[in-house]
């Protein structure tokens, strides 16, 4: 969510929405990320991209029980019904959290893998980046999380799909560095950490919920995360491009506009949950 970001259009869309689940036996996890452009039936709304659901959330002032009310509950509601799985918990992070978190734990560190061999530049954010190992502080990895390769000149980012994945990537990051020894056992860094989470994060988790995430995630080694997109299952892409109302640009399930069958295999395997 952008809302803290008053020169960007569109600042109650949430651009950026993932799917994490942990394994509290096994120790694993897993991200998923929800395209933004993904065109749905959002209810007593009709079809748009699933990004808008939030904000139409607020606006109907969505009420229905077993979700939060407003916004976050019609974005939920439409993520659970369309991937069949139930959503614990939420958390709506905006841009200066990030930035905050990242900057509180001394930076994270990531590899860049982009297809050109320059490295990544992004007009709209101007940031530069070699591939290889690179460290980041806040503003940078801030600046990684929403590229796209927007802009005459930019190079290495293709897709929103390459946003994506760096957003996997960089949380994976964050997560290591935040339970590193250099982190777990600073007060300081540590409260900052939870300053900058606390000041910028919009939940329904509890104090005891928090608690024992971040012990949850102190046992979770960042290779035991699976990382994953719809645009890249075992080298197969669950979504095609789809033309919306008005001509708009967007994407659906590759089986057909709400035909999810696949995706909630695919989304089944990866949480365990049997489907009856």
């Amino acid at each position: 969510d952008s809302a803290d970001d008053p020169g960007h259009a569109g600042a109650d869309l949430t651009d950026s929405i993932m799917l994490v689940s942990l394994d509290v036996k096994d120790k694993t996890a897993f991200m998923l990320s929800i395209p933004r452009d993904l065109y749905v039936n959002i209810p007593n709304d009709g079809y748009s991209k699933i990004n808008a659901a939030y904000q139409v959330g607020n606006q109907l002032k969505f009420s229905q029980a077993g979700y939060p009310d407003g916004g976050m509950g019609m974005l939920e509601s439409t993520v659970s019904s369309k991937l069949n799985i139930p959503i614990d918990y939420y958390a709506l992070i905006n841009y200066s959290a990030f930035r905050d978190a990242v900057n509180a734990v001394g930076g994270v560190n990531v590899t860049i893998n982009s297809q050109d061999s320059r490295g990544l530049y992004d007009t709209f954010t101007h940031l530069d980046l070699p591939n290889g190992p690179v460290s980041l502080n806040g503003q940078q990895a801030l600046d990684l999380a929403r590229s796209r390769g927007d802009g005459p000149g930019a190079y290495g980012l293709y897709s929103d799909f390459d946003r994506t994945t760096h957003q996997r990537q960089l949380l994976v990051a964050l997560k290591d560095k935040s339970t590193s020894a250099g982190v777990f056992t600073n007060p300081a860094k540590v409260s900052s950490l939870f300053d900058a989470v606390g000041n910028n994060v919009k939940t329904d988790l509890t104090l005891g919920n928090i608690r024992r995430l971040y012990s949850l995630g102190n046992s979770i080694d960042g290779n035991q995360i699976k990382s994953v997109g719809l645009n890249d299952v075992n080298g197969k892409n669950l979504l095609m491009s789809y033309q919306g109302y008005g001509g708009q640009s967007a994407l659906a399930p590759a089986a057909g506009l709400n035909n999810y069958a696949d995706i909630q295999a695919f989304v089944a395997q990866l949480s365990q949950v049997s489907q009856q």
